[in-house]
């Protein structure tokens, strides 16, 4: 068998074993209770990381997480909850579409993600107990602030009604940028997932690639400010300045340009 059909073939077996031990380990949590927020997202933790493994993801990471309720961050891929949740426990806030992807939006559910309708003004209100009962039992709530996934050409504009609890409790926000690098591909037709990308066949093209590597940049922890569209400006000004940084310390062999323009293979401004 060629190198072009092993590859996938071995990752698609590793995913599909992690994937059977992790519903065992959620199994074991079920039949102790009812697993709490904790145990949820100390799984998701265990999980994501060996998730990772498998599929041959390697993840590079600048800055530390420590003393962070709010991680504020870009989005490109369904990859993001697991290169975030592998760094450490955390809650996510999602659009509710997520439930509905095949595996992952499975994956998400176990792990007591956090659904939003965004087609809902009252939306964001209701879910605000939620966010602040998960950072009382001390667990980071992650949310994708641009409210949808893009191909990484930009950093779009930040929703500002998803930081109102941290703005009402004064709590400390971390802006994180991500961003994917692939040395035989194009990561923003590869690895970033937006538009009408089918799953499958973008999954799928995915395990080919020789060595995906995630870019993570955590900041600055500050103190929420009291106007929420100026704290998003801010923030969104930090996670585009994160992304340039990370890619810039990429070796040269893995920052050519592709097709798509995709920030994460430019050159740093």
């Amino acid at each position: 068998m060629s190198a072009w059909l092993l590859r996938p073939a071995i990752r698609l077996s590793g995913f599909c074993f992690v994937l059977l031990t992790a519903g065992l380990d959620f199994l074991r949590l079920r039949l102790r209770g009812s697993p709490t927020r904790l145990e949820r997202a100390a799984w998701l933790h265990r999980h994501s990381r060996r998730m990772l493994s498998a599929l041959g993801i390697h993840v590079r990471i600048s800055g530390s997480v420590r003393g962070n309720r709010l991680i504020v961050s870009n989005h490109l891929s369904y990859l993001d909850v697991l290169v975030l949740a592998a760094r450490q426990p955390v809650v996510f806030v999602a659009k509710k579409e997520v439930r509905a992807w095949p595996v992952l939006g499975w994956f998400a559910s176990l792990a007591g993600t956090l659904f939003i309708d965004r087609g809902r003004r009252s939306a964001v209100h209701s879910l605000a107990k939620d966010i602040e009962t998960a950072v009382a039992d001390g667990l980071p709530v992650v949310v994708f602030a641009e409210g949808t996934s893009g191909d990484g050409s930009e950093v779009l504009p930040f929703k500002a009604s998803l930081l109102q609890p941290a703005v009402e409790g004064r709590w400390p926000v971390t802006p994180v940028g991500l961003d994917y690098i692939l040395a035989d591909g194009c990561a923003a037709r590869e690895v970033c997932f937006h538009g009408d990308a089918a799953f499958v066949p973008h999954f799928l093209n995915l395990l080919r690639r020789t060595a995906p590597v995630a870019v993570i940049g955590y900041g600055s922890t500050r103190i929420a400010t009291p106007e929420r569209k100026a704290l998003a400006g801010e923030l969104r000004q930090a996670v585009r300045a994160l992304r340039r940084t990370g890619i810039a310390s990429a070796p040269p062999e893995e920052a050519e340009l592709c097709g798509a323009g995709n920030v994460a293979l430019q050159a740093p401004e």
